[in-house]
């Protein structure tokens, strides 16, 4: 099977989409060669603060119109509010406000600038108790182009179809917005994008960020700025102050550490910026509050209105840390993707209908929840059905940790769930709504066959098994 290959350069493709080619012929499939640079790592860091921008741009612009009118009363953000209570934000009223957001090279890196190279879609509870989780979807997925494009493509090359096609299509992010609420069964409400450089300036703009680097890093096969040559990047454990060019690498070097590694240093980032502007008191600034705005302005774009970012501030302010996660889906064992090899590298869906996917994103808050708690569950069955093998294999892919399954010699008709810790709240209540029991009950831990777990969960004959994931298994 032949794989057509186009390359990416100053942004645009080089042909366009054949339009008579069939999503679901392979050989229309157009590999797109992947870029030297690994930015994807990077964009976790942009948008985690870009939605923490919003949040804190809000504010800025509410503190420095004060700060001009010199009354609370009469402050930009006061009348945009009055404006504000005619209408909603779009998927409040259905409890969820879903964003997109996108990560480019952009204008800096001419081959392949308008590449997608993170793709998040941000999911906002909006009823009940507020809570925030990212879902991250790979930018190899293989997924077909959306009308009036036509073909089979990587997610990432989506956007740069779009931008290239932008009169037929509306461009690159709208573009991208389709195919993900395909894939995902989710509207998408509203996009933002974000380049490279608007990081780089907003570690600038705080004056460089003092970061305690845990170990040595030795990373001899960096990218260069022109994407062609390598630029070392070495730098020592302990106490090292970084401009913004400097904390960029050390986001993105994958050589000598691993992913893990990389997701500490995306917090330590994030935490030594929000550090240095209370630090230096930039938010009584007008003057550095003007600056961030300045390179928000310049680097990142979104189809939200001014209204609408005050609403988004108003309903994301007060959610704290705890009950903002993120979600990365893979193609591990319990993730929804397969790798599949045919010229080139992609991933494609375990279920060829994105059902296991849809799944995810429709039960994303709980499934955020549970990876950032990580908890152990025990199961004994006592409904008499055999369900261990599904249970395990449903609750594995979600993220518990089953530590052990086995049948009970006795049944029992109505499920018990024992609860040994105080701190996994949020699985607490997937638990409770998975087995529709309303409370659970604190018992002395003799009760385990295995030697630890968060929790014991006795299935009664009265349990009926259910799919969050879209995995199969038997009853």
């Amino acid at each position: 099977m032949q794989i057509k290959e186009k390359q990416v350069e100053d942004g645009k493709l080089n042909q366009t989409p054949n339009p008579q080619s069939k999503p679901s012929q392979p050989s229309k499939i157009i590999r797109v060669k992947k870029p030297r640079p690994a930015r994807t790592f990077v964009f976790g860091i942009l948008a985690i603060i870009v939605l923490s921008g919003i949040i804190w741009g809000a504010r800025a612009f509410f503190l420095l119109t004060n700060v001009v009118s010199g009354s609370s009363k009469d402050g930009f953000f006061s009348n945009l509010s009055i404006v504000s209570k005619k209408d909603g934000l779009k998927g409040q009223s259905d409890g969820r406000v879903n964003v997109l957001l996108i990560g480019i090279g952009g204008a800096s890196h001419p081959k392949g600038g308008n590449l997608a190279d993170s793709i998040i879609l941000t999911n906002i509870k909006a009823d009940g108790p507020k809570a925030i989780t990212m879902m991250n979807l790979p930018r190899d997925l293989l997924v077909d182009m959306p009308k009036p494009l036509s073909g089979q493509q990587k997610i990432n090359a989506v956007h740069s179809y779009g931008e290239q096609e932008k009169e037929k299509t509306g461009g690159g992010p709208e573009s991208l917005k389709k195919v993900v609420e395909t894939i995902s069964d989710q509207t998408v409400n509203y996009w933002i994008r974000i380049d490279f450089d608007g990081f780089k300036k907003l570690v600038d703009a705080v004056g460089g960020i003092t970061i305690d680097v845990p170990k040595d890093i030795s990373d001899y096969n960096y990218p260069a700025d022109n994407l062609i040559d390598y630029d070392s990047f070495i730098i020592k454990a302990g106490t090292r102050h970084m401009d913004g060019k400097t904390a960029l690498k050390y986001a993105r070097s994958r050589y000598s550490t691993s992913d893990f590694d990389r997701s500490n240093r995306q917090q330590q980032i994030i935490q030594a910026i929000k550090d240095e502007f209370e630090a230096k008191g930039y938010i009584y600034r007008p003057d550095k509050i003007l600056e961030v705005i300045n390179i928000i302005s310049k680097h990142l774009k979104t189809d939200m209105t001014m209204q609408e970012i005050r609403q988004i501030y108003d309903l994301v302010k007060d959610i704290p840390d705890e009950k903002i996660n993120s979600v990365v889906l893979d193609n591990s064992a319990t993730g929804p993707f397969q790798t599949y090899s045919n010229g080139g590298y992609y991933l494609i869906p375990k279920v060829s209908d994105w059902s296991e996917v849809k799944q995810i994103a429709k039960n994303i808050f709980s499934y955020g929840a549970i990876l950032a708690e990580k908890p152990t569950v025990e199961i004994q069955d006592a409904s008499g059905k055999s369900i261990c093998s599904a249970e395990k294999t449903e609750l594995s892919a979600i993220g518990y940790t089953v530590v052990s399954c086995a049948k009970s010699q006795d049944k029992v008709s109505a499920t018990k769930i024992y609860n040994f810790t105080t701190e996994k709240n949020q699985t607490l209540d997937h638990l409770k709504t998975r087995y529709s029991v309303t409370g659970a009950l604190i018992g002395d831990k003799s009760l385990l066959k295995s030697a630890q777990a968060d929790f014991l969960i006795i299935v009664g004959t009265g349990y009926e098994f259910t799919h969050t994931t879209g995995k199969t298994g038997a009853n």
